[in-house]
């Protein structure tokens, strides 16, 4: 287990209309997150930054990493002292502040 792990993913842009970057309105933000071997996840932006509701955005992504990395070291600390775990639900909820020049960071996650 001690060692170095290396991970790649490619990120295809799938939303140029035509004119590219050309203003902030002029494309879609539409990319599909890609890794050897797996399933494509098609993504987009939040909806609050140009984009649809059906897609998955870097926000939900990064509050999935957190919870998900929180539940795996959460069964292996179970797991080797005796605490049998039968059930896990994880209902995270994440916050963006966004500064009025448009920047932004994650806020807050809670699991």
């Amino acid at each position: 287990m001690i060692g170095l792990y290396k991970y790649k993913i490619t990120i295809k842009w799938t939303a140029n209309n035509g004119v590219g970057t050309i203003s902030y309105l002029s494309y879609e933000r539409s990319h599909t997150l890609c890794i050897d071997g797996k399933q494509d996840i098609w993504c987009s932006s939040d909806p609050a930054f140009r984009s649809g509701k059906t897609k998955h955005n870097p926000e939900d992504l990064f509050l999935a990493s957190i919870s998900i990395c929180h539940m795996l070291w959460y069964l292996l600390l179970c797991g080797d002292n005796g605490v049998i775990v039968v059930d896990y639900i994880d209902n995270a909820i994440g916050s963006i502040q966004v500064s009025q020049h448009g920047s932004g960071h994650y806020a807050e996650a809670s699991l």
